[in-house]
C-alpha cells in the first residue's frame, strides 16, 4: 500500500536495539518516577534520567512517564487571558452530556469538518469530570510521543545514554510548552502524524495502521493534510528539488485552488476536508482583535520565536538537503522536507499557524541534526544545539510567564497541589 522508506542505520558504534521488557515496568526508577509524577512533578525529571541510564528500560516505558510528568505540570498552568485551550475546556460539558453514539452528530468548538477525531479524544477526557485534565491530555499525547521517537530512534542508531538524554533535552527544549497545551486540537492531531511518519519511514509498520493514524490525524484536525499530502507525494517524485519545490508551493497553489474550484466540489469529502483546512488558515491569517487572536499577533515574544523556529527550519534544511538518500534515510529527508511547508506556512499565514507545523516538526530536526556524520561540522552542529536549547529553555519560561499564573504553576510542579 505504501512504499516504506528505510531508516539508515549505518553507524560504526550501532548497539542491538532495546527490545521492550515487561520486566522494566517493575523497574524501580520506573515506581519513583511513576509516583513522582503525581506527588512532585518536576521531581520527577530526575528519576525519569535515571531511568533512561538503565540498560532494560523501554521506549514505550519512557513514553509513559514522560506523558504523565509533562500533563501533570501542565495541570498547574492557569491562563491569565482567554486561549485556546481554555474554549476548548469551556465545550467539554458539551461531551460530558452526550452519548458515544452520538459524537459524529455533535459540533465542534469551530466546525464538524475535520472533528470527529477531536470529538473522541474530548469525550473520553469528560468521563473523568475535571474539565482541567484536557490540558493535560493534549500535552501528554504531545511529549510522549516526542519521547518514544526520540528514544527509540537512539537506540537504533546506537547512541549513547548522554547523546539520547541531549536529544530529549533538545527536543523538548525547542516547542513552546504553552503553545503545546494550548492548541487542543491540532497538538494531538501532529503527534499522531509525528507518530505515523516514524512507524512508516523507521518502522516498517503495516499499511492498516499507518493508514488508520493518517486517518485519525486528519480527522481530528485538518491542518495535518498538507503534510499527508507530502508524504503520499514522495510516494511517486524521487527528485529532491523537485519535492522541496513542491513543499514551497503547496499551500499558496492550494489557495489558488481553493477560490477557483465551485462551490459544488466542497461536496466531496476528501476535497471538503482539504478546501476546510484552508478556510482554516485564512481565518488565522487575518487579523484579530479577539483575545488569544491579539496577543499573539501583538506579542514581541511571540514574533521573536517565530523567527527563531524560522531560523530552525533553514538549518535543518541544510543539513539534510542533498546529503541523505531519500531510498535509506526517509525520515531524515522528511524533516527537511517539512521544514520547507513550515517556511511556506511562515511567509503565508500568521504565527499562530506556523507553530503548529514547527513544533511537531522540531523533533525531527534534532534527530536530523545529531545524525550528522560529517565530523569536520559536528562541532559547530553540537555549539549550535547547545545555543538553541539554551534560547528556548530561556524564551519558554518567559513566554509563560506572560500568559499564565507562575506562582500556581511553580507550586503545583514542586509539590503537585
Amino acid at each position: 500500500m505504501m512504499d516504506t522508506l528505510e531508516l539508515d542505520l549505518s553507524n560504526s558504534h550501532r548497539i542491538a536495539p532495546r527490545k521492550s521488557d515487561a520486566g522494566a515496568y517493575n523497574n524501580a526508577y520506573f515506581l519513583l518516577a511513576l509516583l513522582s509524577c503525581f506527588l512532585f512533578p518536576f521531581a520527577s525529571i530526575f528519576f525519569i534520567i535515571l531511568y533512561i541510564r538503565s540498560e532494560k528500560h523501554s521506549s514505550v516505558g519512557l513514553a509513559i512517564l514522560v506523558g504523565l510528568c509533562s500533563g501533570a505540570i501542565a495541570y498547574g498552568v492557569n491562563t491569565t487571558l482567554m486561549a485556546d485551550i481554555d474554549r476548548y475546556t469551556n465545550s467539554l460539558p458539551i461531551f460530558r452530556e452526550t452519548s458515544f453514539w452520538d459524537l459524529l452528530s455533535i459540533k465542534g468548538v469551530y466546525s464538524s469538518v475535520g472533528s470527529h477525531g477531536y470529538n473522541l479524544f474530548a469525550w473520553i477526557v469528560s468521563r473523568f469530570n475535571d474539565d482541567h485534565l484536557l490540558r493535560s491530555a493534549v500535552t501528554a499525547t504531545f511529549y510522549s510521543v516526542l519521547a518514544f521517537i526520540v528514544d527509540d530512534y537512539a537506540a537504533l542508531q546506537g547512541w549513547s545514554f548522554r547523546r539520547t538524554c541531549a536529544a530529549l533535552l533538545i527536543s523538548v527544549a525547542i516547542p513552546p510548552f504553552f503553545n503545546v497545551l494550548s492548541y487542543a486540537k491540532s497538538t494531538p492531531a501532529f503527534s499522531l502524524l509525528l507518530l505515523a511518519l516514524y512507524l512508516d519511514f523507521g518502522k516498517r509498520t503495516g499499511p492498516v495502521v499507518l493508514i488508520l493514524l493518517y486517518a485519525f490525524a486528519a480527522s481530528t484536525h485538518s491542518s495535518v493534510l498538507p503534510v499527508i499530502a507530502l508524504r503520499v507525494v514522495l510516494l511517486f517524485v524521487k527528485n529532491e528539488i523537485a519535492i522541496y519545490g513542491i513543499s514551497l508551493a503547496l499551500l499558496p497553489l492550494s489557495n489558488m485552488l481553493s477560490a477557483a474550484l465551485p462551490a459544488s466540489f466542497r461536496t466531496i469529502p476528501v476535497l471538503s476536508l482539504f478546501m476546510s483546512a484552508l478556510d482554516k488558515f485564512s481565518v488565522y491569517s487575518e487579523f484579530s482583535d479577539w483575545g488569544w487572536a491579539a496577543a499573539s499577533q501583538h506579542s514581541v515574544l511571540l514574533m521573536g520565536y517565530r523567527y527563531y523556529f524560522e531560523a530552525i527550519a533553514v538549518f535543518c534544511i541544510l543539513l539534510v538537503f542533498r546529503r541523505y538518500d531519500v531510498s535509506k534515510s526517509g525520515l531524515l529527508v522528511f524533516s527537511g522536507i517539512w521544514s520547507a511547508l513550515c517556511i511556506a506556512v511562515s511567509v503565508f499565514f500568521a504565527a499562530d499557524v506556523f507553530f503548529r507545523y514547527a513544533m511537531p516538526c522540531s523533533t525531527l530536526f534534532v534527530l536530523a541534526s545529531l545524525s550528522h556524520k560529517d565530523d569536520a561540522v559536528n562541532l559547530f552542529i553540537d555549539i549550535a544545539l547547545a545555543i538553541i536549547a539554551v534560547i528556548g529553555f530561556v524564551v519558554q519560561w518567559a513566554y509563560l510567564a506572560s500568559v499564565a499564573d507562575m506562582s500556581c504553576f511553580i507550586l503545583h510542579g514542586l509539590f503537585g497541589v
